[in-house]
C-alpha cells in the first residue's frame, strides 16, 4: 500500500462523508461537485488498496477499514489545523516566546519600559530576560539561547552581526549627602580622594573603565569589586563609597539618597548595540519586541526614562531592513 499521492483533500473528504454519512451532504459542505468528491474517495480507496465505505442504494456507512481509519485521520487533521493556526498566530506576531540576552542596565532599566508597552501590544509574546556580563551575553546568542542581545559592541567576532543603537556616558554616582555631590564641577581626579566601589573585571563597564583611567593617570581607591548591579546599588546607598556608572544605569533623578553628576576633563562613552548571530532572521515575536524597542527610544516621551543616553533609533532601519526588509513601525509614525 502506498500513500504517497494521499494529501489534505482526501483525509478531509473521507472524514466528511464518514461524518454526514451521505456524499451528497458532504459535497455541499467541502463545497465540491459529489461527482468530484466520489473520485476523491476511490482515489483515497486505490491508495490505502480496499474499500472505506460500504454504499448502498439508501446509505453509506464506514467499512471495518474505514471504521478503523477514521479516528487516526480525525487526530491527524486536528494537530495539523492546531500546528497552522499557531504558525498564523505567530506569523501575525500575535504569539511566541523570545529570549533576550543583556546586560544588567539594559535588563533594569530599558527592558521594563518595553515589557510594559510589548504586554498591552501583545499580551500573548512571553518575553525572556538573560541578563548577565558581556561575555554571557554574546555566548547566549552564539549558542542560539537568544535571539539577539542588547549590550556594548561585540568586536570582530565573525559569529555576529551587530547595529549600534545608543551612546551611553560615564557618569559619577554618588549619596546625596557626599563632598563630591556639591562641587559645582568634579573632575576624574577628584575620585582619588574617596573610597571606589568596582565592578569585576569581566563586565563590560570595568573593561571600557579601566584603560580609560590608567590614560588620564587617575589612581581610584578600589576598595570593593562587585559584580552585580544591585550589590553595587546597594553599597553606595549605604554610603560605602563612590563610582561611576553608565548612563543607563543610573538611578532615577528623584533617588532618595543616590545622586549623579559629570565628570569633566574629558568624557568616556560607551555604545550600546543590538547584537544577533550573522545569518539568522528574527522569529516574529522577536521582530515584534525589536519594534517596541525601537518605538521606545524614538519616543520623546519615553525617552524621559534616560536623559543621558544618545538614542540613535535612525540605525534600527539597518536591523529592519536586513531582517525583514521593511522600516520600523516608529519610523512611519512620527
Amino acid at each position: 500500500m502506498s500513500m504517497k499521492n494521499v494529501d489534505l483533500k482526501h483525509l478531509r473528504a473521507f472524514v466528511a462523508v464518514a461524518d454526514h454519512q451521505s456524499f451528497v451532504a458532504a459535497a455541499k459542505t467541502l463545497h465540491i461537485s459529489q461527482p468530484a468528491l466520489t473520485h476523491c474517495i476511490q482515489q483515497l480507496e486505490g491508495q490505502m488498496g480496499g474499500r472505506l465505505f460500504d454504499r448502498t442504494t439508501r446509505r453509506v456507512r464506514l467499512s471495518p477499514i474505514g471504521d478503523k481509519f477514521l479516528p487516526y485521520v480525525k487526530r491527524l487533521l486536528a494537530h495539523f489545523d492546531s500546528v497552522v493556526t499557531d504558525m498564523s498566530t505567530q506569523l501575525a506576531r500575535g504569539s511566541g516566546r523570545v529570549v533576550v540576552s543583556c546586560l544588567a542596565s539594559v535588563a533594569s532599566r530599558l527592558m521594563p519600559v518595553v515589557m510594559s508597552e510589548c504586554k498591552r501590544e501583545y499580551p500573548n509574546i512571553t518575553i525572556a530576560i538573560r541578563d548577565a556580563a558581556m561575555r554571557g551575553v554574546l555566548d547566549s546568542v552564539i549558542s542560539g539561547d537568544a535571539d539577539f542581545a542588547i549590550g556594548s559592541l561585540p568586536g570582530n567576532d565573525p559569529d555576529l552581526d551587530f547595529t549600534v543603537i545608543a551612546i551611553d556616558q560615564f557618569r559619577l554616582i554618588c549619596p546625596r549627602d557626599h563632598d563630591l555631590a556639591t562641587k559645582d564641577v568634579v573632575q576624574w581626579k577628584d575620585l582619588s580622594d574617596y573610597p571606589f566601589i568596582a565592578m569585576s573585571p569581566d563586565t563590560g563597564i570595568r573593561q571600557s573603565l579601566d584603560p580609560f583611567i590608567q590614560s588620564k593617570g587617575v589612581n581610584l581607591n578600589v576598595i570593593a569589586e562587585v559584580s552585580h548591579l544591585a550589590s553595587l546599588n546597594g553599597m553606595l546607598e549605604e554610603g560605602v563609597g563612590i563610582s561611576v556608572f553608565a548612563a543607563l544605569m543610573l538611578p532615577r533623578d528623584n533617588h532618595p539618597t543616590l545622586t549623579h553628576r559629570t565628570l569633566h576633563g574629558a568624557s568616556l562613552k560607551r555604545k550600546l548595540a543590538i547584537i544577533w548571530r550573522r545569518g539568522t532572521s528574527f522569529s516574529p515575536a522577536a521582530s515584534a519586541l525589536l519594534d517596541m524597542i525601537a518605538l521606545a527610544v524614538g519616543n520623546d516621551k519615553e525617552r524621559q526614562h534616560w536623559p543621558h543616553v544618545e538614542w540613535n533609533p535612525d540605525n534600527w532601519a539597518k536591523i529592519n531592513l536586513a531582517q525583514t526588509k521593511k522600516a520600523p513601525r516608529w519610523a512611519s509614525s512620527k
